[in-house]
């Protein structure tokens, strides 16, 4: 039983992590687009 909780624990951590650094490496482009007028064209909006 302790083993079961021990892993679900590190299991939750490494998904809370991947899901912060997505959403922070998403802020980060989206951060990069509104202060680069080069990467403000048609094409990086689809």
């Amino acid at each position: 039983m302790p083993d079961d909780l021990a892993a679900s624990a590190i299991y939750i951590i490494l998904e809370l992590l991947i899901a912060v650094f997505s959403v922070l490496g998403n802020v980060l482009v989206c951060w990069a687009v509104c202060l680069n007028s080069n990467l403000q064209t048609i094409t990086n909006f689809f």
